[in-house]
């Protein structure tokens, strides 16, 4: 994963008290980035976008694109409501 790896060992990535903001390269923002309803991220606890792109991958060949054994290959819909409804921005603290 190059964000945990970036996270791990980048000497900015280590300043305390700082958030990063994973993007898409076709994003702008027009205005300063704000989470809503009050959410702050904290150590441990990230946050991104809510799509609500539903389970319909479930239906894919996960065996044959992730691999047999992966976590993508044995995901249920409650997994994917529950985890895998997110996209960018992710912000991390």
């Amino acid at each position: 994963n190059g964000l945990l790896h970036w996270l791990l060992h980048s000497p900015a990535a280590m300043l305390p008290n700082s958030a990063v903001v994973l993007i898409d390269p076709d994003f702008l923002f027009l205005k300063a980035f704000h989470l809503v309803g009050g959410h702050t991220v904290v150590p441990g606890h990230p946050a991104g976008q809510s799509y609500g792109l539903g389970d319909q991958w479930l239906s894919f060949n996960r065996s044959h694109i992730c691999g047999v054994e992966s976590l993508c290959s044995k995901a249920t819909s409650k997994d994917v409501y529950s985890h895998f409804s997110t996209g960018p921005p992710y912000v991390v603290h």
